[in-house]
């Protein structure tokens, strides 16, 4: 059981955000690719290998039966230690190029939650398309997690220059809930857990082996008193993702290995203020109601700075103004990114008037963007006759 729920602990948690208009693209040395040879039935025509700004690699990719589409795709959250490169989504690169799309992405400048950056570095890709191949007849942007919550802000602050969004197991209810949620069950397991993990919520010392100092600890303590993972999964304010204890229990030990993996990266760019607060939650839960007065005293408290909820505004929330057709897919079960995202991003649609531009899909699946190739290309197709036709796909 230890071996199992840590392995599927160990994957990589996908996110970002920005609130200037991108630059222009500087590109650097693009150089042309031989064309690859056929994956099943996509033949590669044309692949350019680039950089723009400051270390970011991009990649055009035209296909021989190219339908006039092209598709911008933005990656996931990724350790800000780990090298950057460019996304390894080649599976899902050569199952649009089969279906006759065009397909064109680039790396950030940097890793961790560098949403700024990666909007721009995006939003640069389309124009860097035009200049090597012309004008394509339409253009999707699609991405994962954070490359969702970046897909949803270009939807929204450019809907001229791009026809169509799809983003997947994305942010989409905004970062400012998605650090939330993160923070409180961090709160709340020191709180059920106490002295089992190195710092709190707010802070952490460094952390070098996230199996030894977070997930390891955090396990036999779980493992040693359940029922108490289960109270929280029915909390509202930390509704872990699971059908069973094995998904409950994996969601949760998800949440604080997210934590240790990220706060210090976040927390720098919030201008060394971490942006989580929780000195005004009243946590909250139907079937264990007796137990949160105990709770609402007991758990430490933390206090949001202005400086750090700037920086959740900025990083990115979203205003739920849909000028363009989009379609949204989630898992149902998703650890990383809980599908309450969804229900959030539905509200502010309405509020603005422009459900009609909104089709939201999920798959009865737990895991972080744990989707087929066909689930993911049977939306693109979906959302591309959509555009063409102005008929709303079913569900």
């Amino acid at each position: 059981m230890r071996g199992r729920i840590i392995a599927l602990v160990a994957v990589a948690i996908v996110l970002g955000a920005c609130d200037k208009d991108p630059v222009s693209p500087v590109a650097s040395g693009p150089m042309r690719v031989p064309a690859a040879a056929p994956r099943g039935a996509v033949s590669w025509t044309d692949q350019v290998i680039g950089e723009t700004g400051p270390g970011s690699t991009y990649s055009l990719n035209m296909p021989s039966n190219w339908n006039g589409t092209l598709v911008v795709y933005v990656h996931g959250f990724v350790d800000a230690a780990l090298p950057v490169t460019l996304p390894n989504v080649n599976a899902l690169r050569d199952a649009l190029g089969e279906a006759g799309y065009a397909v064109a992405l680039s790396s950030f400048s940097e890793n961790g939650y560098d949403f700024k950056d990666g909007l721009q570095r995006t939003h640069q890709l389309s124009g860097l398309f035009t200049s090597r191949f012309g004008k394509p007849s339409r253009t999707i942007v699609m991405g994962h997690s954070l490359g969702g919550l970046i897909t949803l802000a270009l939807a929204e602050k450019y809907p001229t220059q791009y026809q169509g969004a799809l983003p997947m197991c994305g942010v989409v209810g905004g970062t400012r809930r998605e650090l939330q949620y993160i923070g409180d069950v961090r709160a709340l397991f020191d709180y059920y857990y106490p002295n089992v993990l190195p710092g709190d919520a707010g802070s952490l010392p460094i952390i070098t082996n996230l199996n030894a100092q977070i997930l390891g600890p955090a396990q036999a303590a779980i493992m040693a008193n359940p029922t108490n993972a289960i109270i929280m999964a029915n909390i509202g304010q930390t509704p872990l993702p699971g059908i069973n204890p094995t998904e409950i229990i994996t969601s949760l030990l998800t949440a604080v290995g997210f934590h240790a993996r990220g706060l210090a990266d976040i927390t720098d760019r919030a201008q060394g203020r971490v942006p989580y607060g929780n000195d005004d939650v009243t946590y909250t839960s139907i079937p264990f109601n007796p137990l949160m007065p105990a709770l609402n005293a007991g758990v430490q408290r933390f206090t949001l700075a202005p400086n750090a909820s700037q920086w959740l505004e900025h990083n990115y929330e979203p205003t739920g103004a849909l000028g363009i057709p989009v379609i949204t897919l989630h898992t149902t079960r998703d650890p990383v990114v809980p599908i309450f995202h969804e229900g959030i991003l539905a509200v502010k649609v309405d509020g603005t008037g422009s459900s009609a531009n909104l089709l939201q899909r999920s798959v009865n699946r737990y895991g972080h963007c744990t989707f087929q190739l066909s689930e993911m290309t049977g939306a693109l197709n979906d959302l591309n006759t959509w555009i063409s036709t102005g008929i709303k796909p079913a569900q």
